[in-house]
């Protein structure tokens, strides 16, 4: 997760993807880490710490882009994640979950617009844009 938007509409998805790959049209393919193992974000949220040089930068281009002034409120600062569980109803993440070890690392190589659906099973994700990189 490089920024979480909120609740956008539709129709505001195509130009929030021009904005982004317009800010983000010089930015470099590049590695990052995730790991060394789980932790909570909040109380309700497992996921993985995600590390790489240039990860910030590219975090605040996105929000930057994506977000009008008015929208982006006081700066937060930047935790790089991958979600892996959100409990429902706002219920904590089992105890024993927390502090798994597990490390890798990847090429990242586009940015994904995600939009999430929430439904009475949960929530369905899919990609609404698909941003590259330069090599």
């Amino acid at each position: 997760t490089l920024a979480f938007l909120g609740n956008i509409p539709d129709e505001s998805c195509a130009p929030i993807a021009k904005a982004i790959e317009s800010a983000v049209e010089s930015t470099r393919a590049f590695d990052v880490v995730i790991g060394p193992g789980t932790t909570l974000l909040g109380r309700s949220v497992l996921c993985l710490p995600v590390r790489g040089w240039g990860l910030e930068q590219l975090a605040e281009a996105v929000r930057s882009a994506a977000l009008g002034p008015d929208e982006r409120g006081a700066p937060e600062r930047f935790f790089g994640h991958l979600t892996l569980a959100r409990s429902a109803h706002r219920g904590r993440i089992p105890g024993e979950l927390v502090g798994r070890s597990l490390s890798a690392s990847w090429w990242i190589g586009e940015i994904h617009l995600v939009r999430s659906v929430a439904g009475p099973d949960g929530s369905s994700y899919d990609s609404v844009a698909v941003i590259p990189l330069k090599p």
